[in-house]
């Protein structure tokens, strides 16, 4: 419900589902993040550190790392999110969803060569990321490499285009390639 906007839904049964099991990690993880969603600021942040609180109880699986990490990302710690990643990647160094996260935290600290890197070896193990292709059309776009900025986002838009951020990545291509009657298309469906 959350993921389709309707978040008071979302809440209603993830409260219901906390009701029976009260550390369910998975159902606290997705309420904090629908209340974030709300802009409910303050009541995500308490439930994102109670995440990882439970996630440290559980040891160090990829699940429970994941889970960390996101959270960690929802506070925006980047050093702590890094850390807990590098813990996730030395357990499994081909996890896409580890691998797009380093990404985005070097792209958060404007070092476009490295995330790319992450990036890549995301895209080897499932060519088909829309994420991975979407946070590489990014980051070339950044490295002034337009042209193949504007493919990966192109391949990432045909395949996921209910994602604001591709549009507003559209946008910002057509814009580049002076194309201003589409690019603000884009930036319109971006913010809709």
């Amino acid at each position: 419900c959350c993921m389709e906007g309707d978040h008071e839904k979302g809440l209603k049964y993830f409260n219901t589902g906390l009701e029976h099991d009260g550390d369910n990690v998975l159902l606290l993880y997705n309420k904090a993040g629908c209340l974030t969603s709300m802009g409910e600021t303050e009541k995500a942040q308490s439930i994102f550190k109670r995440v990882m609180d439970l996630c440290d109880g559980m040891g160090k699986d990829e699940f429970s790392l994941n889970t960390k990490a996101n959270s960690y990302l929802f506070l925006d710690d980047l050093e702590n999110a890094r850390t807990v990643l590098e813990d996730l990647l030395k357990i499994d160094s081909e996890n896409v969803n580890a691998l797009i996260n380093m990404a985005q935290i070097l792209k958060k600290e404007y070092n476009y060569e490295d995330s790319l890197t992450y990036l890549d070896r995301a895209l080897e193990v499932d060519p088909q990321s829309s994420d991975a292709l979407m946070l590489k059309g990014d980051a070339l776009f950044h490295l002034f490499r337009y042209d193949e900025a504007k493919e990966c986002i192109d391949i990432s838009f045909e395949m996921s285009d209910d994602n604001a951020y591709v549009w507003y990545l559209k946008g910002e291509c057509e814009s580049h390639f002076e194309n201003h009657e589409k690019a603000v298309e884009y930036y319109t469906r971006a913010i809709e």
